[in-house]
């Protein structure tokens, strides 16, 4: 997923697709000589949640603070090991951060995959602290967007999955959560299988994993 950038392309309207698969964006036709790297994805926002990959960080904090919507505190994921310039999460300083350490896989058996307390950490940093939140991975495709999906969904709370799903699509319009976070999320609040269900269920997110869909 977020670690296999020059598999895909994406789009200034917010798309993310496949690039072997189709030249054009899926949405808006835009024709390949306009796609964009999936790290310049433009950062779309919402009034409590923005979310993008580790290299646009700073010029969205910054660009935030501009349009008088400041950035309260920052949830990074990363893999394991990775360093700030180097696929890793930057250091903020200014605001608090939480940095998670982990890689973007669907399976459970991975020795580095997302687990149960990763879920917890982000939950408990997002509670913590009040205000609009930045949540990043390395593209702010997966990782990020799944574990967005749980800081939503945990303060809208119970029966608004849908909802909670469609406000991280409207901050990261390419989102592809994570599923196995998704998974995780879905059992730590209690949703029975909701939060799942919704984001199996989207068609543009099953479009955009080719069709794969993890139940």
């Amino acid at each position: 997923m977020d670690d296999h950038p020059h598999d895909h392309a994406a789009c200034a309207c917010g798309e993310f697709w496949n690039l072997g698969r189709q030249l054009e964006c899926p949405v808006c036709g835009a024709p390949s000589t306009t796609r964009l790297r999936a790290w310049e994805v433009p950062v779309h926002g919402t009034e409590d949640l923005l979310i993008c990959g580790c290299l646009a960080v700073q010029s969205a904090m910054a660009a935030a603070a501009r349009a008088g919507q400041p950035i309260a505190a920052v949830l990074s994921l990363q893999s394991p090991g990775a360093v700030d310039g180097g696929g890793g999460a930057p250091r903020v300083g200014t605001v608090p951060q939480l940095v998670i350490e982990c890689e973007d896989t669907a399976d459970a058996a991975h020795p580095r995959a997302p687990r149960q307390h990763h879920v917890e950490a982000a939950l408990g940093f997002a509670r913590q602290h009040g205000g609009r939140l930045l949540i990043h991975c390395h593209l702010g495709i997966a990782r990020s967007t799944a574990m967005a999906l749980a800081v939503v969904a945990d303060g809208l709370g119970p029966g608004r999955e849908a909802e909670a799903l469609d406000r991280v699509l409207a901050a990261r319009p390419c989102a592809t959560p994570n599923p196995l976070i998704v998974a995780l999320s879905d059992r730590l609040l209690d949703r029975g299988g909701a939060l799942t269900a919704v984001v199996e269920g989207h068609p543009d997110i099953v479009r955009r994993r080719g069709g794969q869909s993890f139940p």
